[in-house]
């Protein structure tokens, strides 16, 4: 009854630094960014780990008892190598200040086990994130049943008690430990979830107050605007006016021109539309505006490259799929102060159609690259961030995603994730039988 209230115990210890994170953490946002995420990942697993340590309790056989080596995995998975190693450095220190070498066969194997599991989840890390919810819990299943076939590579001299019952007794460890790391992972991942709605969220309700703004104020706008350059047109037109007040009256339809442009962004934003998509084909549209923005790619020094088979197909609306490649395009170039090499590309895979549009410019940092796709952002002096957002959204409506690399001076890669048009057969299967209908 001792070993389960100490279990239990351990469980709590390791359980409470989650719920504080819940109550406190969400509320210090600029904290949470901040260049200390590391340093608070470790100072959290440290003192876990070592409270854990220091109330440890004697088992069965004697062998001192807690769940020291669940802080090594989560501080690994979340922090990554250094921390990991730190925290088994740590875990040897303090086992011989705490417990010394009175069970050496147990320093042996908490050393041991520590280190599988450390190399098993800095591992893991590099592919946790791609894994599938299944695949992440058998995983550490998996690696919790590892340690205690160490204890058959031991040598016999330094067993203090029979192998077999030492084999039941590091079995129960292990089995013990199994249920507390599942319910830590199961936690950490709701948190997690929680945070990207959240964010999801925030950027829904951005959407929203776009769209009233633009149905209520666009059109008014927009009318005196085409009436004002109509007139500004005329007047360019007159003989008499000096080169000065043409190239003023030049500057001026520009101005008024962009502003159309922004918009027609808020207006695409809040047209309410039905989604028929249909089958698209990736080469004729990126072939579109390959040609579109050549001119425009040579006035700024540019070389322009495609490489896209010519029978990739996506379902979604050309239109649209042109919109938000010539906007990746035009941003790219922009990108490109001086000169530099601006490549689309596509390719075909087994259950998705990736487009990539990759350019030689200034690059990006990771605080802007978390910022792309939301309302008013952009690294653009005259931008809006409106031309990113609705790329964003017409992508996330087909089932798609966006992703973006980028390295401040190394240039930018947009990578455009679409199903394949496999993928969505019962869907072309509906829009065909409605277009015969």
């Amino acid at each position: 009854m001792d070993l389960f209230l100490h279990y239990l115990l351990n469980v709590f210890i390791i359980l409470t630094p989650i719920f504080l994170y819940v109550t406190f953490w969400n509320d210090l946002r600029s904290f949470r960014y901040s260049s200390y995420k590391r340093f608070i990942y470790f100072l959290i697993c440290s003192s876990v780990m070592v409270t854990l340590m220091y109330f440890s309790i004697k088992s069965f056989n004697g062998v001192p008892f807690d769940l020291r080596t669940i802080p090594i995995y989560i501080g690994t998975l979340l922090g990554g190598f250094p921390i990991g190693i730190s925290l088994v450095f740590l875990q040897t220190t303090a086992h011989i200040l705490i417990h010394g070498l009175e069970y050496l066969a147990f320093f042996f194997f908490a050393l041991l086990s520590c280190l599988t599991i450390l190399l098993a989840a800095y591992i893991k890390s590099k592919f946790y994130l791609t894994w599938s919810k299944q695949k992440q819990y058998m995983s550490s299943i998996i690696i919790y049943f590892v340690p205690p076939l160490f204890i058959f590579l031991f040598p016999s001299t330094i067993l203090t008690m029979p192998r077999i019952e030492a084999f039941q007794t590091i079995l129960f460890f292990s089995l013990t430990h199994i249920p507390t790391v599942i319910i830590t992972l199961l936690l950490i991942d709701k948190i997690r979830m929680n945070e990207r709605l959240q964010k999801d969220l925030q950027k829904s309700e951005q959407l929203r107050v776009v769209s009233e703004l633009a149905a209520s104020v666009a059109h008014e706008v927009r009318n005196p605007m085409t009436v004002a350059r109509g007139f500004i047109q005329l007047i360019h037109s007159r003989s008499d006016l000096s080169e000065n007040e043409k190239q003023y009256l030049l500057l001026t339809i520009s101005e008024l021109d962009r502003a159309q442009s922004i918009i027609s962004d808020y207006l695409s934003l809040a047209k309410p539309e039905i989604k028929v998509n249909k089958p698209v084909n990736v080469f004729k549209v990126l072939d579109k505006v390959r040609h579109t923005i050549q001119a425009y790619a040579l006035m700024n020094n540019v070389k322009l490259d495609m490489e896209v088979p010519k029978n990739i197909t996506i379902l979604g609306k050309e239109q649209e799929l042109t919109q938000v490649i010539l906007n990746l395009a035009k941003n790219g170039i922009e990108s490109m102060e001086n000169s530099g090499t601006l490549t689309l590309s596509a390719k075909e895979n087994k259950d998705h159609v990736d487009i990539t549009i990759t350019d030689t410019g200034v690059g990006m940092s990771k605080e802007q690259l978390k910022q792309l796709g939301n309302a008013y952002y952009t690294t653009k002096e005259k931008g809006t961030g409106l031309g990113l957002m609705i790329s964003y959204n017409i992508i996330h409506s087909w089932g798609g995603d966006i992703y973006v690399k980028s390295k401040l001076g190394a240039g930018t890669s947009f990578t455009i994730h679409l199903p394949n048009l496999c993928d969505n057969f019962e869907d072309l299967e509906s829009i065909l039988s409605n277009n015969i209908s």
